[in-house]
């Protein structure tokens, strides 16, 4: 039987599983970005020892995270905290030139923090007495050195990457098996259809060759069988049947001029008493 965890031990747990995973990049870390990163922190450290604490643990805090708004957030603040301390850094360069009215002003702020506050307001890191000023005035330069150390080694993963839980080591319990479909009686069966036989497609005949005869040929070849019927008639029927068939025959009509009707009408008037005996167009 377990006994259910309390939050202690989830908190000591996590702190385990940082660990390590701490330990295990700083031992697969090439030198090269190592040594950048010592010379950096050192360097930070001297002006004020809170910087690279407070930029490693925001590059942890961001590269923890699978979206980019934390990175965004950090971008955010880098811009106003650098303008910050170089506004800052120019105006000791001009009071420690005593240039027109900054020292006086340099000296009255002097003057404030003094009664305000311990120490003495100076950005040098070489007096023991500014470092609460240090402090307090170069802190803002912590999210631009955490892009510095994203840069020089970069912790994000670009790719998302699975965490197994503890829920996921746990073995899965069988799955029940699916109930069977139920499926309907079989019917009737239907009877196969048996396919058609293929259809003779009829083909016209192929009249591509012949040539239409005229009219006045088919008429002349009527005439011509007509002839040849007659001519053996006589051997095979009797002379009355030949009458009758000659009969029933029909001779060609024959096709006259066509006359001018003026010649018609005149042909056609009356005799005039003054020429009895002469008609237009007709010989008596």
């Amino acid at each position: 039987m377990r006994l259910p965890q309390t939050p202690g031990g989830e908190s000591t747990s996590r702190l385990k599983i940082f660990w390590t995973k701490e330990k295990q990049h700083w031992r697969e870390l090439p030198l090269a970005p190592f040594t950048w990163l010592l010379l950096t922190g050192v360097f930070a450290f001297c002006f004020n020892p809170l910087l690279p604490i407070a930029a490693y643990a925001l590059q942890v805090w961001a590269s923890n995270w699978n979206w980019r708004d934390r990175w965004a957030s950090i971008r955010s603040l880098a811009t106003p905290g650098i303008v910050f301390v170089f506004c800052l850094t120019v105006l000791a360069l001009l009071d420690h030139a005593q240039i027109w009215i900054i020292p006086a002003l340099i000296g009255s702020l002097q003057a404030t923090w003094v009664a305000l506050l311990p120490g003495t307001l100076s950005l040098t890191p070489l007096d023991l007495h500014d470092m609460l000023a240090r402090l307090v005035l170069l802190l803002p330069l912590a999210p631009g050195l955490t892009l510095l150390y994203e840069y020089i080694d970069p912790r994000t993963q670009t790719r998302p990457k699975r965490i197994l839980t503890p829920a996921d080591l746990i073995e899965p319990s069988a799955k029940p098996e699916p109930a069977p479909i139920a499926t309907p009686p079989p019917g009737p069966q239907p009877a196969p259809l048996e396919p058609a036989a293929p259809t003779e497609e009829k083909t016209p005949p192929n009249t591509a060759g012949k040539q239409r005869t005229p009219l006045h040929r088919k008429k002349a070849t009527v005439g011509a069988e007509q002839m040849t019927m007659t001519a053996s008639l006589p051997q095979i029927m009797s002379l009355k049947h030949l009458l009758l068939l000659l009969l029933r025959t029909k001779a060609p009509r024959r096709i006259h001029p066509r006359k001018n009707p003026r010649n018609r009408r005149r042909t056609l008037q009356p005799n005039n008493p003054n020429t009895p005996n002469q008609l237009t167009g007709i010989t008596s």
